[in-house]
């Protein structure tokens, strides 16, 4: 666990870029009735203000500006939510009539004084339509539907099912004074997190922060990991369905019998063995060899030691894909398979490791993961990848128990 306090504002110097990389996070509460206000702030901001109340007005000044991006939204770091702020300008050696204050100040006057009136936020029944539009899509598509509802089977304390499309009854109830209530509290009264990412412009940037906070008191807040790993039930539970679709789906989810904090690194790396660009041994098992699919996934949810599957396929072929696929996982069981598919991932890492290095943001990035300190940084991870040898992988694999079966049944085959 980590405590961090939001009395520093962080410099992180960068001459390589051609932008500067401006972040404000602010520290929230976690409560499962604040689900719905979560979601449709972030979309409140940013689009119109007090000064600038039509998105025309306010596109515009973001031109006058030469603001690149600006954009708002809830990050979950380990136990914290936060609601994060970005601003990404350009640095005044590329564009000379550039004024950074200028911009710094607009980007503030947009969160500080954003479009409201007597009733709260002018544009609130237009982003809570457009919420409510969101989750009705969800529900009409297949794959999304699907998953949500797996998540729901499995959910034993709300981890699963933190999102607004499991809590839609509180987007039903949503008051626009409510969110602004919350909003006034969430961003009038402390200072944030401040992060800067660039050249030295940014120290007249820093001094600018610095003087509009000097009022604001500065918070301390514990950060720390939040894993939830899922209890291992004695039977494997099947639910089927019948739904509208064409196509049908079977999810299968696996579960890890004593799951650790160490076995995360091991169940990330069997998905990748099953379902890369590199090993693809699911797909092949089930599809090119036993043609019982249209495609195969995995995919792994190391803090919830769960290892999901997912197929689409042909409706008549339920209980043989799952046979195929239990005895897919006996035939891993063998040192060999294991040892050429790490040889290729480690090889893949090794030079997706120098892709992500060149990205405008890595070095940010990794500062950013240190300093709340809850998960590994991409180098650290693909480290840890490397240093797993096939009797790991052996060892861990008969520890991976099937847990659940859901098969969302269509009324016909695809072509």
């Amino acid at each position: 666990m980590k405590t961090r306090s939001t009395e520093k504002i962080h410099f992180i110097k960068n001459e390589k870029n051609n932008t500067n990389l401006i972040e404000l996070w602010f520290p929230i509460e976690s409560r499962d009735e604040d689900i719905a206000i979560r979601a449709i702030l972030p979309r409140l901001l940013f689009y119109t203000s007090e000064k600038y109340p039509a998105e025309y007005l306010i596109e515009r000044e973001y031109m006058r500006h030469y603001i690149l991006k600006t954009f708002s939204e809830i990050q979950q770091v380990g136990n914290q939510l936060l609601y994060l702020f970005r601003l990404i300008i350009p640095q005044k050696k590329n564009i000379k009539d550039f004024h950074i204050k200028k911009a710094i100040q607009f980007f503030l006057d947009t969160i500080y004084h954003p479009n409201i009136d007597e009733n709260g936020f002018v544009k609130f029944e237009e982003e809570k339509s457009f919420l409510k539009k969101r989750m009705a899509q969800i529900r009409k598509d297949k794959y999304d539907s699907t998953i949500e509802e797996v998540y729901e089977l499995l959910d034993e304390d709300g981890s699963l099912i933190d999102s607004l499309y499991h809590h839609q009854d509180q987007l039903e109830h949503l008051n626009n004074q409510d969110v602004y209530r919350y909003y006034q509290k969430t961003v009038n009264t402390h200072k944030p997190f401040i992060f800067l990412y660039g050249n030295e412009e940014l120290l007249e940037a820093s001094e600018l922060l610095e003087a509009f906070y000097k009022d604001f008191p500065h918070v301390s807040v514990s950060f720390q990991k939040a894993n939830h790993f899922l209890t291992l039930h004695p039977t494997v539970k099947t639910v089927e369905k019948d739904k509208p679709y064409r196509e049908s789906i079977l999810c299968m989810a696996y579960k890890v019998k004593d799951m650790k904090e160490e076995d995360r690194i091991l169940l990330i790396l069997l998905a990748n063995i099953l379902d890369s660009n590199v090993s693809r041994i699911l797909n092949d098992k089930l599809r090119n060899q036993e043609k019982l699919v249209y495609w195969a996934s995995a995919d792994s949810y190391s803090r919830h030691g769960l290892l999901g599957i997912g197929c689409g396929i042909y409706k008549n072929n339920l209980q043989v894909t799952i046979n195929k696929t239990e005895e897919m996982f006996k035939e891993l069981n063998d040192y060999e398979t294991i040892a050429k598919a790490l040889s290729l991932l480690k090889e893949r890492d090794a030079c997706e490791l120098l892709r992500i290095q060149d990205e405008t943001y890595y070095e940010y990035d990794q500062y950013i993961i240190k300093y709340f300190g809850v998960k590994e940084t991409k180098a650290e991870l693909m480290k840890c990848f490397r240093q797993i040898t096939p009797e790991q992988v052996l060892a861990f694999l008969p520890r991976l128990k099937l847990d659940l079966i859901y098969f969302a049944k269509g009324v016909e085959d695809a072509d």
